[in-house]
């Protein structure tokens, strides 16, 4: 069994990875927001850069 530290610290942890998820998806919605608005930007090397480490 897990002591109270180690569980609080697991917990922790887990919540902090599912808000980093939320941000990305959030991150990600929002270029395809603006790609889908600003088409002619849809191949932009920043852009492009930024979905490619987000995924």
């Amino acid at each position: 069994m897990l002591g109270v530290t180690w569980e609080r610290t697991l917990n922790g942890a887990l919540d902090e990875i599912s808000r980093l998820q939320a941000e990305r998806d959030n991150a990600l919605d929002a270029i395809h927001a603006f790609t889908a608005s600003h088409p002619d930007h849809e191949w932009d090397e920043n852009l492009t850069t930024a979905r490619l480490a987000l995924q």
